[in-house]
């Protein structure tokens, strides 16, 4: 217990460090509605599918549904409505791309012919939507591997402690083979001696069976 508690606080450490060096960057791409500026930022940690899944969540929160955009790897979420940018809805292009460093997403918000750009006012809303959205989605990718390590190490220490037992199973039935094996080897010795005295006894029954048969001789008619 204490070694997943060790691991929990690592990972909360790390996860407060990543969050705290996660930004969010102008980015200008050919996407499916053509080159327009968005927004991108670095989801660390997690899978693009799992990201994905998560975003789209995020969206839904907002009222929008999220479908791919015909031939394009590029998602579109509809009818998204944030308070924090306009009073009527927009539509939000997002593209989820793996690297090495972890999932770069890039977002693109349309609010009627425009898009917005990362020196406009709505940017810092922006921006705190999708750090907010990057460290959560890595959080919870961290925590989910940290829950599947805890479990693998529970099942690790449940298998030292069978095996710690079976050690001591071992022992115990090595202990009473070698009692029996000294108790045996006396055994031996004493039915040697016991042979030896029924073997003399023996003869000498015989003697007297021979002696018997002489005398029982002297009466046969």
């Amino acid at each position: 217990m204490k070694h997943v508690i060790f691991i929990l606080i690592l990972a909360s450490q790390t996860l407060f460090t990543q969050a705290q060096v996660t930004s969010v960057s102008p980015v200008t791409l050919n996407m499916s509605q053509g080159i327009q500026s968005g927004f991108k930022v670095l989801i660390p940690e997690v899978k693009a599918k799992d990201a994905q899944r998560d975003w789209e969540k995020l969206m839904k929160q907002y009222g929008g549904k999220t479908l791919k955009v015909s031939k394009s790897s590029d998602l579109v979420s509809s009818n998204v409505l944030i308070p924090s940018l306009e009073d009527t809805a927009i539509q939000v292009f997002s593209n989820f791309n793996s690297t090495p460093e972890g999932v770069y997403l890039s977002v693109f918000l349309k609010s009627g012919n425009q898009y917005y750009h990362y020196n406009s006012d709505k940017s810092p809303a922006i921006q705190s939507i999708l750090k907010k959205f990057a460290t959560g989605a890595a959080f919870d990718a961290v925590s989910k591997r940290l829950d599947q390590e805890s479990k693998e190490l529970n099942k690790l220490e449940r298998e030292k402690r069978n095996l710690v037992k079976d050690k001591e199973t071992y022992e115990k039935e090595i202990k009473r083979a070698k009692e029996t094996i000294e108790k045996r080897e006396k055994d031996l010795v004493e039915n040697a001696d016991v042979q030896k005295k029924k073997q003399s006894a023996i003869i000498e029954k015989k003697k007297m069976i021979n002696k018997t048969k002489v005398e029982l001789g002297k009466y046969d008619k």
